[in-house]
């Protein structure tokens, strides 16, 4: 038995070792201001609540770089209004660096973040490694300086709020911890009968 559980033991920590290698999935959620005003996108409101997430590989193809950060491929974009979805799709997703006040910026309406007029934006920790023009995205919990929701160009101050920073286990990753845990399970069948 004792046999048995090392090598269980040991087939998980081999498989969990390359799960977080590609994608992080982020999320982030808050309550809007009472003074927030509702956008044409339908992305904000007063004092309701939002949530969104996003996913985006460790190393992504980078879109577009300067003015202090760049932008970047993501997939799977979900927003949500007060529990309901809302059917948008930002025009693109930027991180700055640290230098540059670091955070996040999500555009629903512009080419640049200089012409973006309607969207969220953030300051703080810088959220991946390397340069702007090859950087590494990494997981973790970046608390954020402060919220602004970008309404036709003028920008509100919302509550400071939280990116979190999961990494995503690769499927095949988790089609090999599966497949070791029922070879397992069939060796101990076997060994009792």
């Amino acid at each position: 038995m004792k046999t048995m559980v090392k090598l269980l033991l040991a087939v998980v920590g081999l498989c969990w070792v390359p799960a977080y290698a590609s994608t992080i999935l982020y999320t982030d959620s808050g309550t809007f201001t009472a003074s927030t005003p509702s956008d044409a996108f339908g992305f904000s409101g007063p004092s309701e609540t939002w949530a969104f997430s996003f996913e985006a590989d460790t190393k992504p193809v980078v879109s577009d770089t300067g003015m202090g950060g760049f932008s970047f491929a993501f997939s799977d974009f979900s927003y949500t209004l007060d529990g309901s979805p809302v059917a948008i799709t930002p025009s693109f997703i930027r991180f700055f660096s640290g230098t540059n006040f670091g955070g996040f910026a999500i555009c629903l309406d512009g080419s640049t973040f200089g012409t973006c007029s309607e969207g969220l934006a953030t300051d703080g920790p810088q959220m991946y490694t390397g340069t702007p023009s090859a950087p590494t995205l990494i997981p973790g919990t970046f608390v954020q300086d402060g919220l602004g929701v970008i309404s036709d160009s003028i920008t509100y101050g919302e509550p400071n709020t939280t990116l979190v920073g999961t990494a995503v286990p690769e499927p095949s990753t988790l089609l090999t911890l599966g497949t070791a845990l029922l070879a397992l399970g069939v060796r101990r069948l076997c060994r009792r009968r």
